[in-house]
């Protein structure tokens, strides 16, 4: 075998193994992704880093997503009209939606969290010192 063979075959070896790193055996219902960094928050109001919206895109589902076409598709939400004026949104809700632990999911859930994202805004815009809030990364606005 030339040098070069065995030069380009443990260069093989070394790069499959590197991309197995962070990789484990798993049951049906685990799911296991390597981030190679700690995500500071999977929070979705607080979260403004790139890592920790890799783990809220695969956990989270919103009332609609993006679709492969980069249209907005069904998620929580089966459909959805919009009222004449533009800014009335009614959103209906999948039948038997569950939390993990087995809870059922109502609209409740996501009033409370528009609620809680508007929340966190009106603090930040009219905070004085906008470094004791939760996320003090967030952009100056």
């Amino acid at each position: 075998m030339s040098r070069k063979t065995l030069f380009a075959l443990c260069t093989l070896v070394i790069m499959v193994c590197a991309s197995l790193a962070g990789v484990a055996a798993a049951d049906e219902k685990t799911f296991v992704y390597n981030l190679r960094v700690e995500p500071r928050t999977i929070d979705p109001v607080l979260n403004n880093a790139v890592d920790g919206s890799t783990v809220i895109y695969n956990i989270f589902e919103g009332l609609v997503r993006i679709g492969f076409d980069d249209r907005p598709e069904p998620g929580y939400a089966k459909s959805w009209d919009v009222k004449d004026d533009g800014m009335t949104w009614v959103f209906h809700l999948r039948d038997g939606m569950k939390w993990s632990d087995g809870k059922p999911m109502t609209a409740e859930h996501f009033r409370y969290g528009f609620l809680r994202l508007g929340e966190f805004f009106r603090q930040y815009l009219y905070s004085s010192d906008r470094e004791e809030l939760p996320s003090n990364r967030a952009e100056r606005v």
